[in-house]
């Protein structure tokens, strides 16, 4: 019954977000699973948790190792996926296997271990410690500053702009802020995009990460989601996000004030996409871009 209820989760979440093209990639996925089994010779077992991918267990037919097989709605997310951990080599990464780019699928090692809390500061850091720093041939990838233009696309939408689900005061905030920030970046690397404890798995040695977006940017812009991800009466507190700051600043080199300030800024750009993809937790965006802003 609770996997019923995931995957109907799972359907809704995908359906809300990609529309028609959602649906009829929902309606063809018993399909593109059978297709993908044969041509990675794998045998596919039971789903993760779903969120925005179709990600599930599996097995190579010909040495019984175990592999994670994922699948996306999105050919330009698979692909900036793909480059990216085609990129990172497995070093803080987890190692690509194979991909299939008409299916939207690719083939991963399977990392076994636990997600750490999402307070997990050293999970973050240690990431990006392990993480070569990737400076040249990224032009292929998107840049934060191209994320953030969803900014100017959500004022410019008056359906959703005059409802008001975005406070203004908040929204121009962001929007200078990160104007500044922008125009002062310092080095611009490859970034995860999304790092945060959910996308990092501990095997009790080392913490490998999943799941990257894969933007170029400053290092500074790459601890953000981990703010927007742990628990607000965690956030709340000044001197718990002063020591995260300090962590980052001892370990990785960071400016806390523009790491702070990249923060807020995604929050309240991840509160318009929240808008933007019709989530029902828009709501809870807006108190945590509220909350981190108290910390600016």
């Amino acid at each position: 019954m609770e996997g019923n209820k995931s995957h109907k989760s799972f359907e809704r979440r995908i359906s809300g977000v990609h529309g028609e093209k959602g649906k009829e990639w929902l309606r063809k996925l018993p399909n593109i699973l059978n297709e993908a089994e044969t041509r990675f010779d794998i045998s596919i077992g039971t789903p993760f948790d779903l969120s925005y991918n179709y990600v599930t267990r599996a097995f190579l037919k010909d040495t019984y190792e175990p592999c994670v097989l994922k699948l996306g709605v999105d050919g330009k997310e698979f692909l900036t996926e793909v480059k990216t951990l085609e990129k990172f080599r497995g070093q803080g990464y987890v190692q690509l296997i194979d991909k299939e780019e008409e299916l939207r699928a690719f083939l991963l090692s399977y990392k076994e271990g636990d997600t750490p809390p999402l307070d997990d500061v050293e999970a973050i850091s240690s990431v990006m410690k392990r993480s070569p720093k990737i400076k040249t041939d990224i032009e292929i990838f998107p840049t934060i500053e191209e994320q953030f233009h969803s900014l100017q696309k959500y004022r410019n939408s008056k359906d959703l702009y005059e409802k008001g689900y975005v406070n203004e005061a908040l929204l121009r905030k962001a929007e200078d802020m990160i104007e500044v920030l922008l125009n002062s970046e310092t080095e611009k690397v490859l970034l995860h995009g999304d790092l945060h404890a959910g996308n990092i798995i501990y095997d009790g040695e080392r913490y490998t990460a999943i799941d990257p977006k894969g933007v170029v940017g400053e290092l500074a812009f790459e601890p953000a989601q981990f703010f927007l991800n742990a628990p607000i009466s965690l956030l709340k507190d000044e001197k718990i996000v002063n020591k995260w700051l300090l962590f980052f600043k001892e370990n990785n080199h960071l400016d806390p004030d523009r790491v702070i300030q990249y923060a807020f800024c995604k929050a309240v750009l991840s509160l318009v996409w929240l808008v933007e993809d019709n989530d029902p937790n828009w709501e809870e965006g807006v108190e945590y871009a509220k909350v981190i802003e108290m910390h600016v």
